[in-house]
């Protein structure tokens, strides 16, 4: 199989070099292997775009949340003939992305999920023209992943998430939300919304339960408690209302953006769609399909 090894390496540092020059011989076993690393986020999108069209059956992307996403807003809207497998070696900060079909957060355990060439055809969502894979957020917490310095990020991990949560515990917020879907038409006022077609948010498995084969997502709705709403999914969890639905609009009071897998969307109202089966991955399933 021939795959496109997709890196960028943006501080130059000599040790992420040595750190991909490994991988890339360790994949160049299981693959006909050709490594690219990009200049920009317009060059990555290029060469997802173009990966079939130039003789390769998959990519293989290495990075963080956003580059994954980057990477299925490129391939999602071809035609899918169009679309090549995506492999993916986490590299971020916290990795959410790729946990929901398997890659845990490692880099040696992605690599052994890619050796195994296993292919799933999974779920993706849409909101408006942006796709996504594991979350769509608004409201308290949910921009932290784009608002903290990416030196914070490097120095001390997922911990400079955590340093800014636990002072947006103690900011009340509350925010008007609207949504219509598949089980109805609901009004709420809440600190925060979760839109989730994963099983990770923030490094928490907060949504255990999710199948990527269901061709639906869940709506997390927290109620307006102390320390805004967190301590409902560690002690109080019956109080969170959850939608599954396949289809959702979404209108809130909210002025910010949207969080979209952990990078900044779009403002305003929202329509989501779940497109079943829509991409294909390397990934690891320990449920059936």
């Amino acid at each position: 199989m021939k795959a496109l090894y997709l890196f960028s390496n943006k501080t130059g540092l000599q040790s992420k070099f040595k750190k991909h020059k490994k991988i890339i011989e360790r994949l160049s076993k299981t693959f006909d292997l050709v490594s690219h690393q990009t200049t920009s986020v317009e060059d990555l999108l290029t060469s997802c775009k173009d990966a079939k069209k130039n003789g390769y059956d998959c990519v293989i992307v290495c990075g963080g949340d956003g580059t994954l996403k980057d990477a299925v807003n490129a391939i999602a809207p071809l035609d899918k003939k169009d679309r090549p497998i995506i492999g993916y070696i986490p590299m971020g900060t916290v990795n959410d992305s790729g946990k929901s079909f398997g890659v845990k957060g490692s880099i040696r355990q992605a690599i052994k999920v890619l050796e195994k060439q296993e292919v799933f055809d999974i779920d993706i969502c849409k909101a408006n023209n942006e796709y996504w894979t594991f979350v769509a957020a608004i409201g308290q917490f949910t921009d932290i992943s784009y608002i903290v310095p990416r030196k914070q990020k490097k120095f001390l991990g997922r911990f400079a998430y955590y340093n800014v949560a636990v002072k947006e515990v103690f900011t009340p917020k509350k925010i008007k939300v609207h949504i219509k879907c598949d089980e109805g038409e609901f009004d709420f006022e809440t600190p925060f919304i979760m839109c989730l077609n994963g099983v990770n948010v923030g490094g928490f498995r907060v949504n255990p339960n999710n199948s990527l084969f269901d061709g639906k997502m869940n709506i997390y709705i927290t109620p307006k408690t102390i320390f805004n709403g967190l301590t409902n999914y560690i002690f109080h969890r019956k109080r969170i209302t959850i939608l599954n639905t396949k289809h959702a609009e979404i209108s809130t009071s909210e002025t910010g953006s949207w969080c979209l897998d952990g990078e900044e969307g779009m403002k305003g109202n929202l329509v989501l769609d779940v497109l079943p089966a829509h991409i294909k991955v390397f990934g690891a399933f320990k449920k059936q399909r």
